[in-house]
């Protein structure tokens, strides 16, 4: 299933889910890209919620 460009909220908890794997398997650089992409999907949401 493909997700709507502007389905934010889940492309967040992909990245979340994502860190967290990074974080377990101690790939630190990856982690924090992970959840940098993640914080920037929340803020992108609320920006669309506020429209």
């Amino acid at each position: 299933m493909r997700r709507a460009p502007t389905d934010y909220p889940t492309r967040a908890r992909v990245y979340r889910a994502s860190a967290a794997k990074a974080w377990a398997a101690g790939d630190e650089s990856t982690a924090r890209q992970c959840e940098e992409f993640a914080r920037r999907c929340d803020e992108r949401a609320i920006s669309l919620a506020l429209r």
